[in-house]
């Protein structure tokens, strides 16, 4: 079974990475208090906001040029 990486933050502002077997798990894990930052130690950690995954090639993803004029 796959593993899930998740980008965290601190109430700081420290952000890092972690894997779970699962988004329950990482969701016992902080309400359990179970996590801490990799920098400064706090279990204040939630997930970080991400940017969305793009697909298909470089050349799609280019934006067009304006039209001339």
């Amino acid at each position: 079974r796959g593993m899930i990486l998740y980008d965290l933050q601190c109430n700081a502002g420290h952000r890092f990475e972690a894997w779970f077997r699962s988004s329950a798990d990482f969701d016992r894990q902080a309400e359990r208090r179970l996590l801490c930052c990799a920098v400064c130690g706090t279990s204040d950690v939630e997930k970080a906001a991400m940017a969305p995954a793009l697909h298909g090639t470089y050349a799609e993803q280019r934006p067009l040029a304006a039209p001339a004029g």
